[in-house]
């Protein structure tokens, strides 16, 4: 869950897509590539109905299957945690823009830090000098602005190239492609924050509120350490003692 839900990971993309209906050949694989915005057209399709030329998906069934040479993937605000991410797949390459590299990935977001045990496992095992590669990359301060991860050599996306000299014409490439996709789109991450009832600071206040009584509940602080809560899961899923 920290580099797998809310992340343009290979972890967090490469989502399963499981489908039957007219023209599936049982036990049939498609490896081309294929996004979540591709499910509405989808179905709009199979029922008959145009699909809106607004919409950038494309039908994977009751038409021509889309063969692309690259799909996008973006994430910005979720909860409390603001951040602007984007991506490009292509069939054998991932590449990630990171907008805000002074960023941690462990961006605080109230729900996570109330709900996933992984979070404070990781910084306490980070102090202990008991983590290396991907999972102490995870806990810097920072992050590259730009990651690139050959998908044929590295189908778990863990290492990057992006610093690589040999890689810096595929970089560049992909930069390209982002951007045009990114005025074709009319993206809006680029944008301030739109205004919000509540607004986003009441929103992080009102995050932290809940953290806060959630904790005060489980330890009668509001504001434990890592430790201290991380020796509460371990008790909770009977992972200690008796």
């Amino acid at each position: 869950m920290p580099w797998g839900k809310q992340w343009l990971s290979v972890e967090g993309l490469q989502v399963p897509l499981l489908v039957r209906g007219p023209g599936v050949a049982a036990g049939s694989v498609e490896s081309r590539l294929v996004s979540l915005i591709d499910l509405a057209p989808t179905a709009l399709a199979l029922a008959g109905r145009p699909v809106p030329a607004w919409m950038h998906g494309r039908p994977l069934l009751g038409a021509e299957f889309p063969d692309r040479s690259e799909i996008f993937a973006a994430r910005d605000r979720c909860g409390d945690a603001a951040d602007r991410i984007r991506a490009v797949i292509t069939a054998d390459s991932l590449f990630v823009r990171n907008f805000d590299p002074g960023l941690s990935r462990l961006n605080w977001s109230g729900y996570k830090e109330a709900s996933y045990p992984g979070m404070p496992l990781l910084r306490v095992l980070h102090a202990a000098g008991r983590l290396d590669g991907r999972a102490a990359e995870w806990l810097q301060p920072g992050r590259p602005e730009f990651e690139l991860y050959d998908l044929r050599a590295d189908p778990a996306g863990l290492h990057t190239l992006a610093a690589d000299p040999a890689r810096q014409a595929a970089l560049a490439r992909h930069r390209r492609t982002l951007e045009e996709w990114i005025q074709a789109s009319a993206d809006r991450g680029g944008r301030p924050d739109p205004a919000t009832e509540p607004t986003l600071p009441e929103i992080q206040r009102s995050k932290r509120a809940d953290y806060q009584r959630t904790w005060q509940a489980r330890l009668k602080k509001p504001e434990p350490s890592d430790a201290e809560r991380l020796a509460w899961w371990e008790q909770t899923y009977r992972l200690t003692g008796p």
